[in-house]
């Protein structure tokens, strides 16, 4: 939703977590160190958009996520505390969030 591209390099909040990010105190960088702070807050207005023209109240995001995780992000596969960016732009305004743990499917 923030315009990057896919695939993409994996990025991680450097600093903090998604509160501390929205506040300025924080970044979200790729692993080779571009900022990708601006695309990740582009990302969060627009969900909060969309979730707000289609009525939704509740939102199911991906754990772990630099953008979506809650209460824990991932720095490079090591877990870090706090929100991803879109998650913490979320609960601003009061929406429920609920993580959604990926699993690999039965062989």
């Amino acid at each position: 939703m923030g315009g990057l591209g896919t695939p993409r390099t994996p990025c991680a909040i450097r600093g903090g977590g998604g509160a501390e990010v929205l506040d300025g105190r924080a970044t979200v960088r790729s692993e080779v160190g571009a900022d990708h702070t601006e695309a990740y807050l582009v990302g969060a207005r627009r969900t909060l958009e969309l979730l707000r023209v289609r009525g939704v109240v509740t939102f199911y995001g991906k754990a772990r996520s630099p953008s979506c995780g809650r209460d824990t992000h991932s720095v490079f596969g090591r877990p870090a505390e706090g929100d991803g960016v879109t998650t913490a732009f979320l609960k601003r305004p009061g929406f429920r969030v609920i993580e959604v743990h990926a699993t690999a499917p039965p062989c």
